[in-house]
């Protein structure tokens, strides 16, 4: 299976910093964790739901953390999927699995959220 070129990580950390900060939260972040793993995806659309190819098409996912300020970002590919400030369990699952769900599942890394 082909995989695509590893992201840019500076350039996903940039964004990061620029979503939290599009929140209006005076963002001091201090160290920025970045974690990088393939998932395979059933379209060319990743996680992001739409349309794309029905092709298994395997991608890279990267987390950024902060555990420090609390705020997670998921990147499929370059582009971010979500945001959120102190995720459940399930996120944490999830991400020690290398298996994060599509943007249309992502309400369940919030805390309170059901399964």
């Amino acid at each position: 299976m082909l995989m695509r070129e590893l992201p840019c990580l500076p350039l996903i950390a940039e964004r990061h910093i620029n979503a939290v900060k599009s929140l209006g939260v005076d963002y001091k972040y201090t160290d920025l964790s970045l974690r990088v793993f393939p998932q395979v995806w059933g379209s060319t659309a990743l996680g992001f739901g739409g349309i794309g190819g029905q092709a298994m098409t395997a991608a890279y996912t990267t987390v950024v953390e902060d555990a420090y300020e609390g705020f997670y970002s998921v990147f499929f590919g370059e582009r971010l999927a979500y945001l959120i400030q102190n995720p459940s369990d399930v996120f944490f699952e999830d991400m020690y699995k290398c298996n994060m769900k599509p943007i249309s599942q992502a309400g369940v890394y919030k805390r309170g959220e059901k399964s």
